[in-house]
């Protein structure tokens, strides 16, 4: 019967039904790497950037979702972030869908929903859930699509704004 219970065993780790508990260390270790290195990027005044110093708002954007989801939700570095986001200015639709998203993700909801209601209104057209590079731009899909998934999770009037307008907005 032992044999049987190692050669079951050994079948389920080959269908990736078990997972060794090594496993789980190397993942939790390298969890704890990337979070270490992501905060030693921050910059000073809370943000982060891209490589060439581009790009803040949507750097920073993300960099709050990851150390929110590493759990750091107390730390210094995460109140730093939320704080620079607030107040980070965001003209172009990319970077506000961005810092509506990011602000949400902190938990800062009424930053995010004056931001949001911005974002609403740099539809590309005021009668279509539509939306541009900038506002009153030409239609762009990306620029929708980050908008849209911006107001779903930052914007709590969103589903009124779906009932009030079903045919123009998604």
């Amino acid at each position: 019967m032992h044999h049987a219970s190692k050669a079951l065993t050994a079948a389920l780790f080959m269908c990736g039904m078990v997972v060794p508990t090594s496993v789980f260390a190397d993942v939790d270790s390298a969890r704890s790497r990337g979070a270490a290195w992501l905060i030693e990027q921050q910059r000073g005044d809370g943000s982060w950037a891209s490589a060439d110093g581009a790009l803040p708002v949507q750097a920073t954007s993300t960099a709050l979702a990851a150390i929110r989801n590493a759990g750091l939700l107390r730390s210094p570095t995460f109140g730093a972030a939320g704080a620079w986001l607030a107040n980070a200015d965001a003209d172009s639709v990319d970077s506000l869908a961005r810092k509506v998203q990011g602000l949400a993700a902190a938990g800062l909801l009424t930053t995010a929903q004056v931001e949001a209601d911005r974002l609403f209104a740099l539809r590309s057209f005021a009668s279509q859930a539509t939306w541009g590079g900038y506002g009153g731009s030409a239609v762009d899909h990306v620029d929708t699509a980050l908008a849209l998934t911006a107001l779903r999770v930052g914007d709590a009037a969103f589903s009124a704004k779906l009932a009030d307008n079903p045919s123009t907005i998604l």
